[in-house]
């Protein structure tokens, strides 16, 4: 893949509850593309961003992708990430490496509780914002019941910039409210369109959406606002107010489509082009550089500097780091200093772009692109690569809910269990590994059940180390409640010679809570 500059780079995440229709619009955008062969399905397990056989399985994302193609001279990076609260910790730790968030709400199903969460995560993390309709050829789908939704329980400021011809079996089409022209699909899957007139039982809702969407961006800005009242803004006012409006947040624009069948999907792309913000457009990063407060921005003449926001650990490749480029640029065989770890200078041997599991090589990643890069010493997911000591705070989980011990089902791999266990942590920053100083079991905390299920599965199938996992034991204990008086204890030992021969007399009493034992000696004589 050839090199992009900031400006012509899209760093996108794909956020939502569970089973959505986030990995289907990925597939749908790589096939329109041409970066995959076919268009891949999560249901028939052909999808290229849900590989591993654990979310073949459960036929969902337990793990950020990453997928990255050319758009009309316009890289795009997306991140698909997990819905699901087993797994939402990854799609935290993902998100500051993304410039934008596309929150997927399916046609069908309306907002749903990790809808919430994680479109809250974005507004905390100052991404640009918008809602993809998805699932708009599935019975029973309701673009405008699914808008009341969006509106009532995620984000007042949805406003749509695309109206649906037809829904459920009928959907053919979008009008575009922007260029106040209908798009009508083509029968294949390939994502293609053409441009019509709107449809003439349909003008006069387009109308008044239209010149609603028009009056919410010129309240963004005053002059819009005074020219709106006494002339026509022109498109490249409208266009120009929109993008402005969604910086700021006040308006949070809604597309719709489906990812199965390649509908609405590539004018959402070429929608994005033209108004979702570059790595240019965002906003400095603030970390620190020798204790003080320091910012970097997309500059691709500044200073080097990378963060790790995603770790796969393969049992063939080993290590694979993925990091944003957060300025500067990277080439082969650079060598920056893991700020913050002993382990020092990391060498960058050769930057690769992914595409799920497949990694193409690249010589240079300029500001605000995202790459992959194997074997790294000592690099974790939230460290900071730099070349003058600037570091970018990593991102604080919240500590994991639920333990459980773990045994190897042969006795003889105890010791695999911890190695296998640590690669696998290194991939999941919402796992944790400790060890019960009472009962000695090995303890792996996590989200909930299938979050520690999964980490056990992935852990066999890399590394061959078979699991058994139980409920941890809890070490009860017990103490004196009243005090006791002359307890006698009697040592006897005759082994040849003069024998040992003692009577011990000793008193017990309950001591204040929370306090340490305490020995009186009160031998005499």
């Amino acid at each position: 893949m050839k090199v992009f500059e900031p400006q012509h780079i899209r760093n996108v995440a794909l956020v939502g509850h569970k089973a959505c229709g986030k990995t289907s619009i990925a597939e749908a955008a790589l096939w329109a593309a041409k970066a995959t062969p076919r268009l891949g399905n999560t249901q028939a397990g052909t999808s290229t961003l849900d590989y591993e056989p654990e979310e073949h399985k459960r036929v969902m994302t337990v793990s950020t992708s990453v997928a990255s193609f050319e758009w009309k001279k316009t890289k795009f990076n997306v991140l698909d990430t997990p819905g699901d609260a087993n797994f939402l910790r990854d799609t935290r730790v993902s998100l500051p490496a993304a410039d934008a968030a596309v929150c997927v709400v399916s046609a069908k199903d309306g907002v749903e509780p990790m809808t919430e969460r994680v479109f809250g995560w974005a507004v905390e993390e100052g991404l640009d914002r918008c809602f993809f309709v998805s699932k708009m050829d599935t019975e029973s789908a309701d673009f405008s019941r699914t808008l009341e939704d969006i509106k009532e329980h995620a984000c007042r400021e949805a406003v749509p910039v695309q109206l649906p011809i037809g829904q459920g079996a009928g959907f053919e089409g979008v009008i575009d409210l922007l260029e106040e022209r209908a798009l009508i699909f083509g029968s294949g899957d390939d994502g293609l369109y053409d441009w019509v007139e709107i449809p003439a039982q349909l003008r006069d809702e387009a109308s008044h959406a239209r010149n609603q969407l028009i009056e919410d961006i010129a309240a963004n800005d005053e002059e819009l606002m005074e020219k709106f009242f006494e002339e026509a803004l022109t498109n490249e006012e409208i266009v120009s107010g929109l993008v402005a409006a969604m910086r700021s947040g006040s308006i949070v624009p809604v597309f719709c489509g489906s990812g199965t069948s390649n509908r609405g999907v590539t004018s959402w792309l070429d929608a994005w082009t033209r108004i979702g913000p570059s790595p240019a457009d965002r906003p400095a990063f603030v970390g620190t550089r020798d204790g003080e407060p320091a910012e970097v921005s997309a500059d691709p003449e500044a200073q080097p500097q990378c963060q790790v926001f995603k770790t796969i650990v393969d049992q063939h490749a080993g290590k694979i780091s993925v990091l944003r480029v957060l300025s500067g640029t990277v080439k082969a065989d650079l060598t920056l200093e893991n700020v913050g770890r002993e382990s020092g200078k990391e060498r960058i041997g050769h930057p690769q772009v992914l595409i799920g599991k497949k990694m193409d090589a690249i010589e240079i990643v300029k500001a605000g692109d995202i790459f992959a890069v194997a074997k790294l010493k000592d690099v974790h997911t939230g460290d900071t690569l730099s070349s003058d000591g600037f570091r970018l705070a990593a991102v604080e989980l919240a500590p994991p809910l639920i333990s459980r011990a773990i045994h190897a089902a042969d006795p003889s791999q105890e010791d695999k269990i911890l190695s296998g266990l640590q690669r696998i942590v290194e991939e999941d920053p919402g796992l944790v590994i400790s060890r019960d100083p009472q009962s000695g079991e090995v303890l792996l905390s996590g989200t909930g059940q299938q979050h520690i299920e999964v980490a056990v599965e992935k852990m066999q199938r890399k590394f061959g180390v078979s699991c058994q996992l139980a409920l941890p034991r809890i070490p009860y204990q017990e103490t004196f409640t009243k005090p006791v008086k002359n307890v006698e204890g009697k040592h006897k030992k005759q082994s040849g010679g003069h024998g040992q021969f003692a009577v011990v007399m000793m008193d017990f009493a309950p001591a204040e809570r929370g306090t340490d034992l305490t020995f009186d000696d009160a031998v005499v004589g």
